[in-house]
């Protein structure tokens, strides 16, 4: 299920950011991020993120570590961006029955539960 998220002007974004940091108990500066055209759902998991990158390295997090994950976020998008450009292009595998069992029994062979 996808749900569409409303661009945020600068000023949502900022308070988005605000709270955020401010729930986390995180020492950031909301003005530092909220230049970046996120949504609520982005800037929430990048500062999920951020935190689970900083805590595998030992540090406390930082400003540097918010923007390498903001950077990774906005790569995300371009490729995606990318790919949807070029989607006449792939074979839909919802139309190609082999391709459909091929999914099937890599996911049963795996462990994974196969409803369809």
């Amino acid at each position: 299920m996808f749900f569409h998220y409303p661009k945020l002007n600068l000023e949502n974004r900022r308070e988005i950011w605000k709270n955020f940091i401010g729930h986390a108990g995180l020492d950031l500066n909301a003005d530092d991020f909220s230049k970046f055209k996120l949504n609520g759902r982005e800037i929430r998991n990048t500062l999920r993120t951020a935190q689970t990158f900083a805590k595998n390295k030992n540090e406390k997090i930082t400003k540097d570590h918010v923007i390498k994950v903001i950077s990774m976020v906005q790569e995300f998008q371009i490729d995606m961006k990318d790919l949807r450009s070029h989607d006449g292009e792939y074979l839909d595998i919802s139309e190609d029955e082999e391709a459909q069992e091929s999914q099937e029994e890599f996911k049963w062979s795996n462990g994974m539960d196969v409803r369809i």
